[in-house]
């Protein structure tokens, strides 16, 4: 009796740690986790993906994304090239808060997200977005780390810059930004410098986004009004007036003005005399 006894008191807390156990995979189940649909491009230093929408960034519940998304290579590098960043020192420093802008993006980075993006977008559904990761290295044991995520709303064309030149020197922490481009690290040293048809934001709780990683910088462009041409200067407009005809007798006189002028002009630097200039002149006035 005292077996049986001793059987189910033990099974009891066997039954509750089983239940905690299984509450707690739950849980790690529910977090959102990235989910990778396709891989246009990835490289050791690089990447560009398609990935499920997922995290506090945009839940579910909102509208579509308007994807996909048609842009040649041409117009994905004007949109690369229009995206600054200006060095955030932060409150607790005393840096020039006036530093001058930067691109945000090396022309090598460029050549490669102006081919990437555009293929990207063509594959996207309206709920993926495309992240990307580009590695630069700073030192022999650091490593800077860009990481982001791009999409379209309506009109817009949206950049998520979760870490901007995030200084690396663990391979875990890189993988871990490799595996979720849009987890931010925090410790943000940069922010946007719009230009036109640009505006920023900060995602996801400002200083105390920073602190859990929440918080990610966001570039709103309005990609058509930046991509449109400027208009060609109108040509002058010629008159359909008609022009007034000129005379002969007109084009005698200003023949004859001319040649007047000329012959004053001989006169006074001593090719000819006094004489002879009154009387070519009196031949010239008789004629006109």
């Amino acid at each position: 009796m005292s077996l049986v006894r001793g059987a189910v008191s033990l099974a009891v807390p066997l039954r509750i740690l089983s239940a905690l156990a299984l509450g707690y995979l739950c849980q790690a189940c529910a977090q959102p986790a990235p989910v990778v649909s396709k891989s246009p491009q990835e490289e050791p230093t690089r990447f560009v993906r398609v990935e499920a929408r997922y995290g506090d960034a945009n839940p579910s519940g909102l509208t579509r994304f308007n994807h996909p998304l048609e842009l040649n290579e041409k117009e994905w590098t004007l949109l690369l090239e229009s995206v600054w960043v200006r060095h955030d020192p932060g409150f607790f420093t005393l840096a020039s808060q006036e530093e001058a802008p930067i691109p945000a993006f090396t022309p090598d980075e460029i050549t490669f997200l102006s081919k990437s993006l555009g293929k990207a977008f063509t594959r996207a559904h309206p709920d993926e977005w495309v992240v990307f990761g580009l590695l630069r290295a700073r030192s022999a044991d650091i490593t800077e780390v860009t990481t982001g995520g791009w999409f379209v709303e309506g009109e817009r064309l949206h950049l998520m810059l979760a870490n901007y030149r995030y200084a690396v020197t663990m391979s875990s922490v890189r993988k871990r930004l490799w595996d979720d481009p849009l987890q931010s690290m925090g410790g943000r040293t940069y922010t946007f410098a719009p230009g036109d048809y640009q505006s920023a934001t900060l995602v996801g709780g400002g200083f105390v986004g920073d602190l859990r990683g929440t918080s990610i910088l966001r570039l709103a462009i309005e990609y058509k009004g930046l991509l449109k041409p400027p208009s060609a200067a109108k040509p002058a407009q010629k008159s359909d007036a008609p022009q007034p005809a000129v005379s002969p007798e007109q084009e005698r006189g200003s023949d004859s003005a001319q040649k007047l002028r000329e012959l004053k002009q001989l006169r006074e630097e001593g090719v000819i005399t006094e004489e002879e200039y009154r009387t070519k002149k009196k031949q010239l006035l008789d004629r006109f």
